[in-house]
């Protein structure tokens, strides 16, 4: 069970500093020059040399050995994304003094000398300290035509569109702003903005074909305006989340498991044909746990993932998160992420037996994602596992007493993945897609496991004056009515769910005071003309109906015609209330981490 682990910042030139020992074969760099200029001064504790060329490409220096064998062959290297040089010595030449004079200095040039029979790197010895090789970091003289023209081609006039409101603070400023930026990614380019303390923005852009290839450019950010309402909604639920905070806890992570888990698995599978979505974003919108805290508004959490994980049993993420509403960011939490765990419970009833956990695991599956081929079998012993370098250890997965001390291999179309199956009643879920707009208050529910998990709604209640208005009423016949269009996204897929084929959605929406006694209906018109007919039962001040697709609906008093095309709901719907919970947020996308080194200097 190998871990694999990513970082979205990633630690560039960290070298092994190792303890320097008597008579230990090594070599030093000497007199180090670049454009005549001594370097010596600039070293760095990284073991990387750090010089702008000023488009100039010279360097040079002495390459001496101690301590090697007189006879042995030893070679020389020099390496970048522009330079393949090798040279073979004998540890007599070396230790002579070697003097390198090239004029190919462009990027971050590695400096290595190895033995020819074994392959072993000679450390290089600087003080006190021996680093295994030596970098030349010459910036400042590439050809920037490609960066320049990516710039010009997304900024127009100085200035980059930002689908955020104005950031608060300095955090803010730079999660929301990379976050923003993602939209204007093209292949190979890479790009990462930030505001410093004196209110001056940077737009970095990276060549991704090479290694430390990026320019920075001062431009301003336009944000979005402020709406006041949606603002005061999102701060109210930046307020419930669990802070990780520098430590990494993750108790504090939010969980998607149970069937939570295998609705997101069937959205990869069903969406993506079998390939994994984007897990740093997606996830997180999956967890109940986190729409409970942003209460089902339709709020996306975009993760601006600092590191994640993804083990056989759990994957995840965490770093900032950005709340964003109607495609603009509203906020962000300083630390947050989700685990997903694969884990599916089944009863406190359910019979001690692989045969009956499996059965039941299986009928729990089954019911919820009738259309999919799905099987268990056994696979090992969690005592065989070995977590040692996983992220999430087995006991914070699983309650393992509540197992059968099993892994099993679940398999969804073909699709094989491997889960606990654990006895506790008290974690079954039984996921409902429930989604509100901010805005009109309106609320769409389902059931169906069709539906992906993180699926929001886009509402629009047209008023009186609006031409949409007009023709509803006129092709209805209606002299007052209510008209909103009703549309589902998915964020993680991409998807518009238009259709539903297996079950209904169920429609929520807020009445005025002088219709909650009138006898209304919702209705649809086909592109024919004729008009679909959806029985509402009055709620606790809202209309509710049922429908399997989305559009224009107009509801109002029922009209005295026929109509060629009528839908009765099979039931009245009792059981039904407004989704009144707390939502969260999520942590997005890949930060460019060679800017952080600009932004530093700018600091």
């Amino acid at each position: 069970m190998k871990k694999i682990l990513y970082f979205t910042i990633i630690l560039l030139l960290i070298f092994p500093i190792m303890v320097f020992a008597e008579n230990e074969s090594y070599v030093t760099y000497e007199d180090i020059k670049a454009n005549g200029n001594n370097l010596m001064g600039w070293w760095m504790s990284e073991g990387t040399f750090n010089y702008a060329m000023n488009n100039s490409k010279n360097y040079e220096f002495t390459l001496k050995g101690y301590n090697l064998d007189n006879n042995k062959k030893y070679i020389f290297s020099l390496n970048s994304d522009f330079i393949d040089y090798k040279k073979t010595y004998t540890g007599e030449e070396l230790m002579n003094g070697i003097n390198v004079s090239r004029t190919d200095g462009n990027g971050l040039v590695s400096s290595k000398v190895y033995s020819i029979d074994d392959n072993t790197y000679l450390n290089m010895k600087f003080e006190d300290n021996m680093y295994l090789e030596t970098n030349f970091y010459f910036n400042d003289n590439f050809d920037d035509s490609e960066l320049d023209n990516f710039y010009n081609k997304i900024v127009k006039k100085g200035a980059l569109n930002i689908n955020a409101i104005i950031p608060d603070d300095t955090y803010y400023y730079e999660t929301a702003i990379t976050s923003s930026l993602q939209s204007y990614i093209e292949e190979p380019f890479s790009i990462y903005g930030f505001c410093d303390e004196d209110n001056k923005c940077y737009l970095c852009i990276s060549d991704t074909r090479y290694n430390n290839h990026y320019k920075s450019y001062e431009v301003k950010y336009k944000f979005e305006k402020t709406d006041k309402e949606i603002k005061e909604k999102v701060d109210k639920y930046t307020k419930k989340f669990p802070i990780i905070g520098d430590n990494f806890d993750e108790n504090k992570l939010f969980t998607l498991d149970d069937l939570e888990n295998i609705n997101y698995k069937y959205a990869v599978m069903q969406y993506n044909k079998g390939e994994d979505i984007d897990i740093i974003n997606a996830e997180i919108n999956y967890s109940s746990e986190i729409q409970k805290i942003l209460e089902y508004g339709n709020i996306t959490a975009i993760m601006d993932a600092r590191a994640g994980w993804d083990d056989d049993f759990s994957s995840g993420a965490f770093g900032f998160l950005n709340l964003k509403y109607n495609d603009t960011i509203y906020g962000y939490i300083n630390g947050a992420g989700v685990k997903q765990n694969n884990v599916i419970y089944v009863s406190n009833d359910t019979k001690n037996s692989r045969e009956a956990y499996i059965k039941e695991a299986k009928r729990r599956i089954e019911e919820y994602l009738p259309n999919v081929k799905v099987s268990i079998k056994y696979a090992g012993q969690i005592k065989d596992l070995d977590d040692s370098d996983w992220i999430i250890k087995i006991d914070d997965m699983v309650d393992v007493k509540k197992t059968l001390g099993e892994y099993y291999i679940i398999s969804l179309n073909d699709n094989d993945y491997y889960f606990f199956i654990a006895k506790d009643s008290s974690k079954i879920k039984n996921p409902e897609m429930n989604t509100t707009d901010l805005k009109t208050n309106i609320t769409i529910n389902t059931k169906s496991s069709s539906v992906p998990l993180d699926t929001k709604i886009i509402a629009r209640e047209f008023g009186k004056k609006t031409n949409e208005y007009k023709e509803q009423l006129n092709k209805t016949s209606l002299k007052n009515a209510k008209v909103v269009d009703l549309k589902l996204y998915s964020n993680s897929t991409n998807e518009y769910i238009e259709k539903l084929s297996d079950d209904n959605f169920i429609v929520s929406i807020p009445l005025e005071e002088k219709d909650i006694n009138k006898q209304l209906v919702a209705y649809y018109v086909k592109d024919d003309g004729t008009i679909e007919e959806h029985e509402i039962t009055i709620k606790d001040g809202y209309a509710l109906f049922e429908t399997n697709h989305f559009s224009t609906y107009t509801i109002g008093e029922k009209i005295n015609k026929t109509t060629e095309s009528k839908i009765s709901n099979p039931q009245t719907i009792d059981i039904i209330s407004k989704w009144i919970s707390l939502v969260f947020i999520s942590i997005t996308g890949l930060v460019i981490t060679y800017c952080y080194k600009i932004k530093n200097n700018q600091d």
